[in-house]
């Protein structure tokens, strides 16, 4: 005769509440200081920062209100130059824990976020960010 597993294994105790993932407590959406943009469906929204001392860091925080974003870092040494792709795009589901990071901005000129809906079809999206461009640290100068 055969068993099936449900007669083999115990059955589990109740999960605790505190183990939950839950994306209705959003932190960045309470925060004062952070921007609020829609992402349209299949579209994208940029935000630009010059950064004119080499060395600086150029920091983000961002979630989104439901769903995922694709993200990218890209940078332009001049107006009329090209821009290249420091950060490749990557799709990051920030519903649950706002996304952060920073990157070592070596040159001058604008460095550029990028914020990528343009795969989806169907939804927009409510983003909530933060950029910030800090300059160099002191150790980074003593040591450069």
């Amino acid at each position: 005769m055969r068993r099936n597993c449900l007669f083999q294994i115990p059955p589990c105790r109740k999960v605790p509440e505190s183990y939950y993932l839950t994306n209705s407590e959003k932190k960045l959406s309470r925060s004062k200081d952070a921007k609020k943009v829609t992402v349209t469906r299949l579209s994208k929204e940029t935000w630009s920062c010059e950064v004119t001392e080499p060395g600086s860091y150029l920091e983000w925080e961002f979630e989104t209100k439901s769903k995922d974003i694709g993200f990218a870092v890209q940078y332009r040494p001049s107006r009329d130059s090209k821009t290249s792709e420091l950060l490749p795009k990557q799709r990051i589901d920030t519903c649950y824990e706002p996304e952060k990071g920073f990157l070592r901005c070596d040159n001058p000129g604008t460095y550029i976020c990028v914020f990528d809906n343009s795969y989806s079809w169907i939804y927009s999206k409510e983003l909530y960010f933060r950029i910030q461009v800090t300059p160099p640290k002191e150790s980074d100068i003593c040591t450069s």
